[in-house]
């Protein structure tokens, strides 16, 4: 298929081929196999005006460890009205003026920062203030280990695995 997937019913998406035979699971799918695995789930918001729908349906099955992201301080906000106890975060690409500040003011407890800002003041600032520090997308070693050396919380890969491999070689599995 092509084209925006709003454009296609989910029996339209299931007759697709997701790679290999594999099928495009539906959203619930998704939810059963994380919940049934004990496994963490990061939901992106990619849309403002979705938050009811994405938290509908996280309502009848949610996992133990989830995390509500966006681009959008709005969605987050909207999010964390809906989920109170439910951990959300602020995605950006882009510089802002003070992200600690928004993600307090939108009650977000990670800022995702796309890798290119991140620095050290930022990271003790957001840490020193209670948020957790989770930029993306790193894949090259000499990037996981400056993230490592400023003590981000986390970081997100394109290649999770080939980064775990590289932080174990290295001696640490804190990021």
């Amino acid at each position: 298929g092509t084209g925006p997937v709003k454009d296609y019913t989910i029996e339209e998406l299931k007759r697709l081929d997701a790679g290999e035979g594999e099928t495009v699971p539906a959203f619930q799918e998704i939810l059963k196999l994380i919940c049934d695995h004990r496994a963490g789930l990061v939901v992106g918001i990619k849309e403002p005006g979705t938050e009811a729908i994405i938290v509908s349906a996280l309502m009848d099955r949610m996992p133990d460890r989830l995390i509500l992201t966006s681009l959008y301080p709005e969605s987050v906000a909207i999010a964390k009205k809906l989920l109170p106890g439910v951990q959300a975060g602020l995605i950006y690409l882009e510089p802002l003026d003070d992200p600690v500040g928004l993600a307090h003011q939108i009650q977000a407890e990670i800022i995702l920062p796309w890798w290119g800002l991140v620095d050290r003041e930022v990271v003790e600032r957001a840490q020193g203030e209670g948020l957790l520090v989770i930029p993306w997308t790193l894949d090259a070693p000499d990037e996981i280990r400056e993230a490592v050396r400023l003590g981000v919380d986390g970081f997100a890969a394109d290649d999770p695995c080939t980064a775990r491999r590289y932080l174990r070689s290295a001696g640490t599995d804190r990021a």
